[in-house]
């Protein structure tokens, strides 16, 4: 059974990814993740239905608790029938996400950091939670752009845009029904608190009125983080100064058998809403408009004669979605090669650097050098007609502190 549902895991992992270093070690530290959803829902008695479909932007997490889960960024995972009462809380959705404003003028500078000061020495709430601004951490940012394209029959009346990059660091440990979104599931373990013993490891697994709850907490988080980037664009720019054009998650549980983790989820999105599209600072940066996806027909023969063979063209088709940006890149480049096994039983990756042939064992990705991606993900996102472009973005401010 270990072999097969490994096996099958690989099957059900369909790759829209550019195909670099970091997109096939994230396909190779996938198939574990998936392998054990597929190992619990069998043991549940429920279908194997579970799958993960990747975006083009499809890496590494450099999230150390997803990497060692087994869990891929840069796509949706799917499991059940979208109302099942299972939700697994290991892949770590976090409520990150992006807000879009056109505003007419660059602000000048000084007048930017004063206001972003001041917002930061005064103590500003959502309900009964203390707001902890943390633009300088990971990959969090502001950034202002200056419109240089814009497709005619699209209206942003624009000439320069912002970006916001930021999640909800507060609601790390809140705890709603005694769950919390950051919790260590292996030590919660009650009678609908599971933690399944598998072949790859431990895999947590919430049921019946638990799965309920977690996805009021993921959802209330959700909205938490769309409020806390609103906060900020508004404490830079008058209500007159700029227009939000987009708000949401692109990490987020967005049902009880749906998460998205570096992905737009723009199934409910309006069409006049700007997705940000976001890639290394040295490349033009996008906004998208939604556009229906994904089309079956557009794939090519072997991939969907595996989508029937897996039983999946329903949820390939119930998707929506566009990449948040390039994604990661490994800073050499390096390509991984088999797993190994260490004696305690820690997962190791063998990594080939190409210029010098030497090996590179790594048991996580946060660690490694990377850089984003640029132009060939946003050039795969348009050829599988994912979104329409419809603004272009020069970078000109990169904020973070």
């Amino acid at each position: 059974m270990k072999e097969e549902l490994f096996k099958l895991a690989k099957e059900r992992m369909l790759s829209f990814g550019v195909d670099d270093g970091a997109c096939q070690l994230s396909r190779m530290n996938g198939q574990y993740g998936l392998a054990k959803m597929l190992w619990t829902q069998e043991k549940i008695g429920e279908e194997k239905t579970a799958c993960f479909i990747s975006t083009p932007d499809e890496t590494i997490t450099r999230n150390t608790k997803r990497f060692l889960a087994g869990v891929s960024y840069g796509g949706a995972y799917m499991w059940g029938s979208d109302n099942d009462k299972i939700v697994f809380p290991d892949i770590y959705v976090n409520s990150c996400g992006m807000l879009t404003a056109g505003i007419q003028e660059k602000p000048e500078l000084n007048n930017l950091l004063e206001k972003l000061s001041e917002l930061f020495k005064k103590e500003s709430y959502i309900g009964e939670y203390k707001l902890n601004w943390d633009l300088w951490k990971s990959n969090h940012f502001l950034d202002i752009f200056k419109v240089t394209k814009k497709d005619p029959e699209f209206n942003f009346p624009y000439n320069y845009a912002l970006v916001i990059h930021m999640g909800c660091s507060e609601l790390a440990s809140l705890k709603h029904k005694g769950l919390a979104i950051n919790a260590n599931w292996e030590n919660m373990e009650d009678q609908d608190i599971k933690v399944f013993e598998t072949p790859w490891g431990k895999w947590p697994t919430l049921l019946g009125e638990k799965a309920v709850n977690y996805l009021e907490l993921a959802q209330f988080a959700n909205d938490f983080a769309d409020e806390r980037r609103k906060i900020l664009v508004e404490a830079l720019f008058e209500k007159e100064e700029m227009k939000i054009c987009y708000n949401a998650p692109h990490q987020s549980l967005r049902t009880m058998n749906r998460a998205y983790l570096g992905a737009h989820d723009l199934k409910d999105a309006k069409k006049e809403e700007a997705i940000p599209f976001m890639l290394n600072a040295e490349e033009t940066c996008y906004l998208f408009e939604k556009r229906e996806n994904i089309k079956i027909d557009l794939l090519d023969s072997k991939m969907q004669e595996r989508v029937f063979e897996q039983g999946i063209e329903k949820k390939l088709g119930s998707l929506n979605f566009l990449p948040h940006g390039g994604g990661y890149a490994f800073g050499e480049k390096m390509w991984p090669e088999k797993v190994i096994s260490s004696p305690d039983g820690t997962r190791l990756f063998s990594m080939k650097i190409k210029k010098s042939n030497a090996e590179f064992l790594i048991s996580q990705a946060r660690e490694l050098p990377f850089f984003y991606r640029g132009k060939e993900v946003y050039d795969k996102t348009v050829e599988l007609k994912l979104g329409k472009p419809v603004v272009d973005l020069f970078p000109e401010l990169v904020i973070k502190l």
